[in-house]
C-alpha cells in the first residue's frame, strides 16, 4: 500500500512519463487526406493504380462502382470508370466488389479483373464467388466496356462472410486470388477438392479445354491424381483478405483474419497448408483442444497479434512491403493495418530473425486496405458506408545528421581526444544560388568519438549545403556541390576524414584527423591581428573565455600559438 503522497505523486508521474513515451515511439507518422477536394467514396474496398505509367487511381466501392481519377492531391473530380451494381449482390459488408486488378501487360493487353459476390441458385444461401475479366474501351482510357464480362472462375458459397477478395498478379504474370472459406465450417480449407480457403493460380494469357484460363504445369496438385483443384497454389486459409508480392525478396506476404483471438500474417509459398481450421496464429483451434496436426505439416505464420477485446471486429489488413521513396526509414518493412483498431504498423523480417513488430501510427478509423500508388507510396483506405476516404502515410519527424567535426584548439593528437565536449552550430543552406538559408540545428559534439547528433524540423529531403560555426573556429562548409540528405533515415557526415569533405579544402590535417581550423575570435572569416590582440590582451584570465582556444581553463601562450599559425586563413564558401 502506498501510504505516502509524495510517493504516490512519482509514480503517477512515472506512468504518465512512460505513455507518453510509449506514444512518442510512433508520433512521427500521421495520415494526411491524399484527395481532400473529392467527393467522399461510399464503402470503398481497394484502390490500384493501372500500371501504366498515367499515375490514375482506381478505386473500387463495395457496391460496385469504380472511379478513376488523377493521382494528384488537387484533383477535384472523378469519373465512373464501370458499375456493376445490377450485377452483384450487397447486403451484407463482406458482400460486393472485393478485388480489383489490372492485367500486368496493360494497357497493351486492356484487361483489368474484378473478384465479387453475386446472387444465383445453386447455394445454399444464393451466394456466389465470381472472378472475371472486363476490357477498357479503346477510345476512351478512363471507361470500361460492360458487355466485356468473361468469367474466368465461379464459386458457391456456404454462407454469406469469408468471401477473401484480393485479386493480383505475382512477379511470373500469373494470377493469383485469395478465397475465404465462405464462413463454411468444417475442414473446407483443409479440402483441397474446394476452391474455398485457397490462394488459387492461374494464367489468363492462355485457356485450357472448357475454362476460360489455363492452369500452369508447374502448380504445385498440378499432376495429382486424388481429385484436388489443380488451381491452388496454397491452403488452410480462413479469410485471406489482403496480401501483396515483394519483388526483391520474391516474398508473397498474406494477412489471414482470424476467428476469436488471433490475427496472422503469412509468407505464402507454393503447396503449403497454414492451418485454418486446425490453427489459428500459432495456436491450436479452439485454444482449449490438442491440434490435429499429425502429418499435416503446417507451415506456421511469420507474426500473430492478439485480440484483446473479441467484441470487436478485428481484421489484419495486409499492404506492402516499402519500396517508395518518401519514408526511407520504412524500405523494407512490411506495411499492415487492422480493419477495428485502425493502427498502421511495420513488420521487419530478413527471414532469419525474430520479426519486429512496430506500431507506426493509432487512428480512430476503419482501415479497410493498404495500397500503394505507381510510385509505391502507401494509400490508406478508410472504409464507411458514407464518408470513406483515401490517406497517405507521412513522417512528421526532422532530418537529422549524425555529423562528426573536431575543433582544432581542442584536439589533443597524442590521445585523440578533445580535452571537451563543445558546442557547434550546423546551418543547412540550399545548394543551388543564392544558397538559401534553410534550418538550423545546435549539438554537442562529444570529445571522445567527435559527433554530435543534429535534428533539422524544417528540412525535407534534398541537396544542401552544410555550414558550421563555432564560437572561435573559421566558419566551415561542406563539400562542393552540396550533400543529399533523406528525411526520416540517420543521415551521416564526417568533416574528420578527409580534405574534401569541406568547401575549398578549408580545414587543417593533424595527425591524420582534419580539424575545424582555431582562431576566428570575432568570428568575422579571417583569422588576423584583431584576434591575436583579442588573445593576447586577455592572457591570464582564467574561466570560460573565447578565447581559451585549447580549452585548458586559461588564457595562455598555446593559444596565442594557435592564433599566429593560423593568421591569414580565411573561410571558404559557394
Amino acid at each position: 500500500m502506498i501510504n505516502s503522497p509524495k510517493i504516490l505523486l512519482t509514480v503517477i508521474l512515472l506512468l504518465i512519463f512512460l505513455i507518453l513515451s510509449n506514444q512518442r515511439s510512433y508520433s512521427q507518422y500521421y495520415l494526411e487526406e491524399a484527395f481532400p477536394n473529392l467527393s467522399p467514396f461510399l464503402t470503398p474496398t481497394t484502390v490500384v493504380h493501372s500500371k501504366d505509367s498515367s499515375n490514375r487511381l482506381f478505386a473500387a466501392q463495395l457496391k460496385g462502382v469504380i472511379y478513376v481519377f488523377d493521382n494528384s492531391s488537387s484533383v477535384s473530380t472523378r469519373k465512373v470508370f464501370l458499375n456493376i451494381d445490377s450485377k452483384l449482390q450487397n447486403t451484407g459488408p463482406q458482400e460486393g466488389l472485393l478485388g480489383l486488378t489490372f492485367h500486368y501487360d496493360f494497357p497493351n493487353n486492356p484487361y483489368f479483373f474484378v473478384h465479387y459476390v453475386f446472387d444465383s441458385v445453386g447455394s445454399p444461401v444464393r451466394k456466389w464467388i465470381r472472378v472475371s475479366r472486363f476490357s477498357v474501351s479503346p477510345s476512351n482510357p478512363d471507361s470500361a466496356i460492360f458487355s466485356s464480362e468473361k468469367t474466368l472462375i465461379k464459386v458457391p458459397l456456404p454462407d454469406r462472410n469469408h468471401n477473401g477478395g484480393q485479386l493480383a498478379f505475382g512477379p511470373d504474370n500469373k494470377l493469383y486470388i485469395a478465397l475465404g472459406d465462405g464462413y463454411a465450417g468444417g475442414d473446407v480449407s483443409q479440402d483441397r477438392t474446394q476452391l474455398l480457403g485457397k490462394i488459387l493460380r492461374i494464367d489468363v494469357d492462355s485457356n485450357d479445354t472448357g475454362l476460360n484460363y489455363s492452369i500452369p504445369a508447374d502448380n504445385p496438385f498440378y499432376t495429382n491424381t486424388s481429385g484436388w483443384r489443380k488451381e491452388i497454389f496454397a491452403y488452410g486459409f480462413r479469410n485471406p483478405w489482403k496480401f501483396s508480392f515483394d519483388p526483391p525478396t520474391g516474398r508473397m506476404w498474406l494477412g489471414d483474419v482470424g476467428q476469436y483471438r488471433y490475427e496472422e500474417l503469412n509468407i505464402v509459398e507454393s503447396g503449403k497448408n497454414y492451418g485454418w481450421n486446425k490453427m489459428e496464429g500459432f495456436h491450436c483451434y479452439p485454444d482449449t483442444t490438442i491440434c490435429d496436426t499429425a502429418g499435416r505439416n503446417f507451415t506456421l505464420p511469420v507474426h500473430e497479434y492478439l485480440h484483446l477485446d473479441i467484441t470487436q471486429p478485428y481484421a489484419v489488413i495486409c499492404g506492402s512491403v516499402y519500396r517508395g521513396s518518401l519514408l526511407p526509414a520504412l524500405t523494407g518493412k512490411l506495411i499492415f493495418a487492422d480493419f477495428s483498431q485502425g493502427n498502421v504498423q511495420t513488420l521487419d523480417y530478413d527471414g532469419v530473425n525474430p520479426p519486429v513488430n512496430e506500431v507506426l501510427l493509432d487512428t480512430t478509423i476503419n482501415i479497410t486496405s493498404v495500397d500503394v500508388d505507381q510510385y509505391n507510396e502507401p494509400l490508406i483506405v478508410k472504409y464507411s458506408g458514407s464518408d470513406g476516404r483515401i490517406y497517405r502515410l507521412r513522417y512528421s519527424g526532422p532530418l537529422t545528421i549524425d555529423m562528426n567535426v573536431i575543433i582544432e584548439g581542442l584536439y589533443n593528437e597524442n590521445s585523440n581526444t578533445m580535452n571537451l565536449s563543445d558546442t557547434v552550430t550546423v546551418y543547412l543552406h540550399n545548394a543551388s544560388t543564392p544558397y538559401e538559408l534553410i534550418d538550423s540545428a545546435t549539438s554537442v559534439i562529444d570529445s571522445l568519438n567527435f559527433k554530435g547528433n543534429f535534428s533539422f524540423y524544417n528540412s525535407q529531403t534534398g541537396l544542401y549545403y552544410i555550414r558550421v560555426k563555432h564560437k572561435n573556429t573559421l566558419e566551415t562548409w561542406s563539400v562542393e556541390g552540396g550533400i543529399q540528405f533523406t528525411r526520416g533515415v540517420l543521415n551521416t557526415y564526417d568533416f574528420t576524414d578527409d580534405a574534401i569533405k569541406t568547401f575549398g579544402s578549408r580545414i587543417k590535417l593533424i595527425g591524420n584527423k582534419y580539424c575545424l581550423i582555431s582562431g576566428d575570435i570575432n568570428q568575422d572569416g579571417v583569422i588576423n591581428a584583431i584576434d591575436r590582440a583579442a588573445v593576447v590582451t586577455s592572457l591570464g584570465m582564467t574561466g570560460f573565455s573565447y578565447n581559451d582556444l585549447d580549452g585548458n581553463g586559461i588564457v595562455d601562450t598555446l593559444d596565442r600559438r594557435i592564433v599566429l599559425e593560423n593568421i591569414g586563413n580565411t573561410k571558404s564558401e559557394p
